[in-house]
């Protein structure tokens, strides 16, 4: 490949290995409309961790959103009220629930002459539930360590411009779409989505549409879900943590696991929309495929597809 490759070595100090290699530089690439949007906002992470509030600023750097840390509450409530506005607030706590929303509360008190920022809680593994139930009131998302780029990016994009104005995805778009497809309260759907802010947009468009998902958050949830209830359509998320949806789709279709209908149609989400996706997905035994940041009228044509045919009566 016309590089080189070569160690240095000194006794008592160690070795040194290194290589050079010729590479071509790729064309540039058009950026995401949807990445666009986030561009150039500002950030705000709250996190006593340093090591891991100096992580997320530097991944939100490689979407241009400026980005400051903040190791404790004190260090925070400074910042908010002498920086300029910050569009997204990260925040990582570990202390009690009381404590939580004290601080909260303090946050607000301080930005109230601002617009609202976007609150995304910062959580250790194992703890979705928790938030989602304790804190639904006071964040507006939350992502789990450790943090994956694209959940992070996803999260911001679905908030799109935090002030609600021009989002994509979320719930404000949420609030003028209406999904023109039949439904009524037996149609059962069983949404598998690990990501906490899609999991809200996705259900929201659902029930707005007079749908009640059930939810799994990976897919061996769904195998245990699909053996235990009849459901009529599965909207499967493909990268997840424990399985992801490409592999809980080969054991559904295979039946190794018992499921109570193998031929049950699954509609694919995926942040992927590249040439052949279609292809792979339906040759792994997926009938469909919806992209990310779900759009409203293509879920609602998307659904309308496999409805009826699994749902005689509709």
């Amino acid at each position: 490949m016309g590089g080189e490759i070569g160690v240095n070595s000194v006794w008592g100090e160690g070795s040194e290995f290194w290589f050079t290699l010729w590479l071509a530089v790729l064309p540039s690439q058009a950026e995401s409309p949807s990445v666009s949007k986030i561009k150039s906002l500002r950030a705000l992470v709250i996190d006593s961790n340093t090591r891991h509030a100096d992580a997320v600023v530097e991944s939100l750097s490689q979407w241009s959103i400026q980005s400051c840390a903040a190791h404790s509450t004190e260090e925070a409530l400074h910042l908010v009220s002498t920086e300029a506005p910050f569009q997204f607030i990260l925040i990582q706590s570990s202390g009690a629930p009381s404590e939580l929303r004290a601080f909260i509360r303090k946050l607000h008190d301080k930005m109230k002459d601002m617009p609202k920022p976007f609150l995304i809680r910062m959580l250790p593994l194992g703890q979705l539930k928790d938030v989602h139930h304790d804190h639904r009131d006071i964040f507006d998302a939350s992502v789990t360590a450790p943090l994956r780029s694209q959940d992070m990016l996803e999260t911001l994009i679905q908030s799109g411009n935090p002030d609600r104005n021009n989002s994509i995805g979320s719930v404000s778009k949420v609030e003028s779409a209406r999904l023109e497809v039949k439904a009524n309260h037996q149609t059962k759907i069983l949404l598998v989505e690990d990501n906490t802010t899609n999991q809200m947009v996705a259900k929201q468009l659902l029930k707005r549409a007079g749908f009640s998902p059930d939810l799994a958050a990976n897919g061996a949830e769904a195998i245990h879900m699909l053996s235990e209830k009849a459901y009529d359509v599965v909207l499967m998320d493909i990268q997840m943590p424990v399985m992801d949806g490409i592999e809980a789709t080969r054991r559904i279709r295979d039946g190794r696991d018992e499921v109570r209908n193998p031929e049950i149609p699954i509609i694919a989400i995926t942040a992927h929309s590249m040439k052949g996706d279609r292809e792979y997905f339906l040759s792994v035994g997926m009938n469909d495929y919806i992209s990310k940041p779900i759009d409203a009228e293509h879920l609602a044509k998307t659904l309308s597809k496999w409805i009826p045919a699994s749902i005689p009566n509709l």
